[in-house]
């Protein structure tokens, strides 16, 4: 008789736990709280205050926004979802900064050649100095330091010619002007009325560029002299 009356109580046990755990966890389901737009830690909050998990998704980088913005957020805002849902969201992040590397002491072209490689701009000024011509002096940013909208500013050398006064030449006997300027290593550039055939050593010198009085580099001239025969 006692067995019989005890046959249901496995099932009663049963339908009572089970009733008890859902009351005890019971889902509820809720609107999607906004966050896109907010850092990591607010977002946190907000969630965690609907009992919501955040899950970091990727990060993404933005120059123009501070690190861990939300930037979207899966389930979108607005949308029903139930409790203890996981809602995950990319955030922005800033880009690596590019380094300077050195360009101290190389030859402009061997550091052209450098930054064209990573997509740079290298803008270059010559200055004089004593250093041999043509190899970089200095550096903006210094070696070390992140570089700036892709550009990078070398400072090069001239050379260490000064700066003298064009003579003028302009009279002067075409072969004897050749012969001066070839003892500065310059090779000039002679024009003559068309048709007109020049014989440097009764040739005169009718025009010039540089003109006279001009401040020139002897070592980066290009001498043009117009000359015209004279008769003697």
């Amino acid at each position: 008789m006692i067995k019989n009356s005890l046959w249901p109580l496995p099932f009663i046990t049963f339908v009572f736990g089970y009733y008890s755990v859902s009351y005890f966890h019971q889902v509820t389901k809720l609107t999607t709280p906004a966050i896109v737009g907010k850092n990591i830690a607010q977002a946190c909050k907000i969630l965690s205050d609907h009992n919501l998990y955040p899950q970091l998704l990727l990060q993404k980088e933005e120059p123009d926004l501070p690190d861990g913005t939300i930037l979207s957020q899966n389930p979108i805002a607005g949308s029903m979802i139930k409790s203890h849902q996981t809602i995950y969201f990319i955030v922005s992040t800033q880009p690596q900064p590019i380094i300077a590397d050195t360009i101290l002491n190389k030859e402009i072209e061997q550091a052209k050649k450098i930054f064209a490689k990573r997509n740079m701009a290298l803008r270059t000024y010559y200055l004089q100095s004593s250093k041999p011509k043509n190899y970089c002096i200095a550096q903006l940013p210094q070696p070390g330091n992140p570089i700036k909208e892709h550009t990078m500013i070398a400072y090069v050398s001239r050379g260490n010619s000064k700066p003298v006064i064009c003579p003028s030449f302009i009279g002067k006997n075409l072969q004897h002007t050749i012969e001066f300027l070839k003892s500065y290593n310059i090779t000039p550039e002679i024009t003559h009325f068309k048709n007109q055939k020049i014989c440097p050593n009764t040739a005169h010198i009718t025009d010039q560029r540089p003109r006279p009085g001009s401040l020139i580099y002897f070592n980066q001239l290009n001498i043009q002299l117009n000359a015209q025969n004279i008769s003697i």
